[in-house]
């Protein structure tokens, strides 16, 4: 089967019928965990959990100090109050409001940052945990999911004199940025481990993302522009303790849910959608299974890619 790349993944992805994404993700057998929203139901939707919500009585958890003027990103970074949303009011909204195609029943929206994903032996770029170079011989860097911010900041230190960029995203999860920040879908009884979507190709899973945008913003709409979303506490001294630090990992700390609070269309981007906005960087979407090595088709995609430029070849 041929993959398409770059923008012309993505324009394919949006034009995929319902039958030729279920029919692909049934050959990964993905049906239940991603298809296409079904937006002829989603008036009925809308109507119950406006139900739900009234009786949940939702209040704001995550606030920000009004006598500031934060713009999208820097809300990335800022340090808002954050008061943990109870057990039975997460449950609530997991079981009886949250009922999407990629954002699923029973399903949450996790930080990808957070203290246990950076590996302290490596240089700390603010927005950009496990920045690195695969040799001081080669132009080649490597980096966890960056904030908008984080971006931004790698980007000016590989290329300080404004050379050009080819960026690949490896993740084969669907993320979505709120607020400058990266979230990635998890099984909520898994809140650690990434979702399995072997088999996928990049244009089905940015069609995913796409779809995770319009459900992330119409739930947010039934809360008044919040968000139930999971982040992860520091790790204590005893849990540091006993997996020793390993490899300059920290040990997991523990999860937790709070309400993201002003989350509309113009707070949500796709990962496509942030890196179109910066100048001189060539965006590429590759989908591999995470701990894995790239298959022999996104491996000759990326040389093909590469030989596309050869400056940095």
């Amino acid at each position: 089967m041929s993959t398409l790349d770059g923008e012309d993944a993505y324009e394919h992805a949006r034009r995929l019928t319902h039958d030729e994404i279920a029919t692909r993700l049934c050959g990964a057998g993905l049906l239940e965990q991603m298809v296409v929203m079904v937006l002829a139901g989603l008036q009925e939707h809308n109507e119950q959990a406006a139900a739900t919500s009234a009786d949940l009585n939702v209040k704001s958890h995550m606030e920000y100090d009004d006598s500031v003027d934060l713009s999208v990103d820097e809300r990335a970074t800022a340090k808002p109050v954050i008061e943990p949303v109870p057990p039975d009011e997460v449950s609530c909204v997991c079981r009886g409001v949250r009922d999407g195609r990629v954002l699923r029943k029973q399903t949450i929206l996790k930080a990808d940052h957070y203290p246990s994903s950076h590996n302290k032996e490596l240089p700390i770029i603010s927005g950009a945990p496990n920045f690195r170079q695969a040799s001081t011989d080669l132009p080649i860097f490597g980096v966890a999911m960056p904030t908008s911010d984080g971006l931004r900041s790698v980007c000016a230190a590989v290329a300080p004199e404004h050379q050009q960029i080819v960026w690949f995203n490896l993740r084969q999860e669907p993320c979505i940025y709120i607020h400058g920040r990266p979230f990635t879908v998890k099984e909520r009884s898994d809140p650690f481990n990434t979702l399995t979507n072997k088999g996928l190709l990049a244009a089905d899973v940015e069609q995913a993302e796409a779809l995770l945008k319009l459900e992330v913003i119409a739930e947010a709409r039934r809360f008044g522009g919040r968000l139930l979303v999971v982040d992860e506490s520091e790790p204590t001294e005893a849990a540091t303790a006993e997996t020793g630090n390993k490899g300059g990992l920290t040990a997991q700390g523990k999860p937790f849910s709070y309400w993201e609070t002003e989350v509309t269309g113009a707070t949500v981007r796709t990962p496509r959608e942030v890196m179109t906005e910066l100048r001189g960087c060539v965006y590429h979407r590759l989908a591999i299974s995470d701990g894995m090595a790239a298959s022999e088709r996104e491996f000759d995609a990326i040389v093909r890619h590469m030989r596309e430029w050869p400056a940095l070849t």
